[in-house]
């Protein structure tokens, strides 16, 4: 006879990538949750990749971008001529931008982070969720703490 000591059950995120594994006793309780970090990108790849779709951008094909404002209180610069993962909480997806450096013509124009895309398509999806994540970063500054009303 065999018995089921363990049940191991893997969280996938919007891609179809494995980015949690709960591990679950006989009694269907949680004993364990690990989370998978994935590796950050290089900078090559994220410059060849759409941000929306994960479209591979071949040398012989178009190339499009989108160029954001950071809010003035959040500081990046640690991530200065790199890579830098953006969380959409709207649509529960993160996504990989580029930071240029302070002194170049992109952050001299205003656009302190970057977006690689593969089509006007996929810019202006991600244009649209970027409008609806700034509203709400207008709308609602903190959520802290829930609480009886009186």
């Amino acid at each position: 006879m065999f018995l089921l000591k363990y049940i191991s059950l893997y969280e996938c995120d919007l891609d179809g990538k494995i980015s949690a594994c709960v591990k679950y006793d006989k009694d269907r309780k949680a004993i364990q949750m690990k989370k998978i970090k994935r590796k950050k990108p290089k900078l090559k790849k994220v410059m060849t990749t759409c941000c929306w779709c994960g479209f591979h951008i071949g040398d012989n094909r178009e190339l499009f971008g989108l160029g954001a404002r950071k809010r003035p209180e959040i500081d990046i610069s640690k991530y200065q001529g790199g890579v830098m993962p953006i969380r959409l909480a709207t649509i529960d997806k993160t996504i990989w931008s580029i930071v240029p450096r302070f002194d170049s013509d992109a952050c001299k124009d205003g656009k302190d982070i970057m977006f690689t895309l593969c089509s006007e398509a996929c810019g202006e999806k991600l244009r649209d969720v970027l409008k609806y994540e700034t509203e709400l970063g207008k709308i609602i500054y903190s959520a802290d703490s829930i609480g009886p009303l009186q």
